[in-house]
């Protein structure tokens, strides 16, 4: 399915699954509601995902918004810049349930994490929390259209990285840009690698 949604055959999804067309149709009236279900299922895994980063009562903020951007490149990278492209320009009524779902997941996510982070020192106290997330949110879903992402001669990796610097580092004490930067390597987490093979930096993860 990182190939496009025009490449994926319900042919070669039951090759891929190893079981009939027959059985999958028994799930599924159409390749429609499989991409339906693929999508819905990718949201909850990152709403699962942040929501267990942000629980952390042993990370400080600056290691949870690299884990926090470490976890936006891993599922862009699982679902693929192109099936997303596919998704946007096919399926307009399913890209725009996803682009409501990110907005209220991110919106969620930022806004628990920032004010934890003023409370307890660690965000600069002439940012504003509501507005900063405002910006966060509404940059991440405009630049995050697969028609941008897939035109430049930038990886992901590469792309959200810089982006999440320039957004993250501005509001965070020196100690705090300090873990952002240096983040909490050696715990055992899997870090997003750019694939320069195909220049996007899409990598299975």
């Amino acid at each position: 399915m990182r190939e496009g949604i025009y490449r994926m055959t319900m042919d070669r999804l039951a090759s891929h699954l190893r079981m009939s067309k027959k059985t999958i149709y028994s799930c599924f009236r159409s390749k429609d509601e499989i991409l339906q279900a693929v999508i819905r299922r990718a949201l909850g895994d990152v709403e699962a995902r942040l929501r267990s980063i942000r629980e952390d009562p042993e990370a400080s903020t600056g290691i949870k918004l690299r884990r926090t951007r470490d976890a936006v490149i891993n599922r862009i990278n699982r679902l693929g810049l192109r099936l997303l492209h596919d998704l946007f320009h096919a399926f307009p009524e399913l890209w725009r349930e996803l682009d409501a779902q990110r907005t209220r997941v991110l919106t969620e996510h930022f806004s628990a994490l920032l004010r934890e982070g003023a409370v307890n020192g660690e965000i600069r106290p002439d940012v504003h929390v509501d507005r900063t997330v405002v910006v966060i949110v509404k940059t991440v879903s405009n630049v995050g259209q697969p028609g941008v992402l897939i035109n430049q001669p930038y990886s992901v990796v590469e792309f959200v990285t810089t982006l999440f610097s320039m957004l993250f580092t501005g509001m965070l004490f020196e100690h705090g840009v300090q873990e952002y930067i240096s983040g909490d390597a050696g715990d055992g987490m899997t870090r997003p690698q750019s694939d320069t093979g195909t220049g996007k930096g899409e990598v299975n993860v």
